[in-house]
């Protein structure tokens, strides 16, 4: 008898009948979707495209001696395809409270952007100085 109930207690613990990791990843990852969340992963790869090229253009302005307000122009690059990823997800919200939450994701990004270029642009710079 004591065979038979050690058994499910090594199946619970070793991950046997669907408690491993991966299913708890997946019931997750299920709820996630369910939820909607409203940082959702741009639709298509072309926005993440252009946002790589618009940092990768931004420090390697800085590298051949751009000025500084360079990296404005890139951060205005990033806000303005965040800004095409919002609208996507405003037009699905018809709720006021969701619609709040979006315009402060949009003040969020706009955060991010100007950190990203910001950022961009010092690697590019201290490059530089390295060479």
């Amino acid at each position: 008898m004591a065979k038979n109930s050690a058994a499910p207690a090594a199946l619970f613990f070793f991950g046997g009948q669907g408690f491993g990791r991966s299913q708890i990843y997946q019931q997750s990852a299920t709820r996630h979707v369910r939820t909607n969340h409203i940082h959702s992963p741009p639709k298509s790869g072309v926005v993440g495209m252009l946002a790589y090229i618009a940092i990768l253009s931004t420090a390697t302005a800085a590298y051949f001696n751009a000025p500084i307000w360079t990296f404005l122009i890139g951060a205005a690059a990033l806000m303005l395809l965040s800004a095409v990823d919002h609208r996507e997800l405003a037009e699905s919200y018809a709720k006021p409270y969701a619609r709040s939450a979006i315009g402060w994701a949009a003040w969020q990004s706009a955060g991010h952007a100007l950190i990203a270029s910001g950022a961009a642009y010092l690697l590019g710079y201290l490059t530089r100085l390295s060479f």
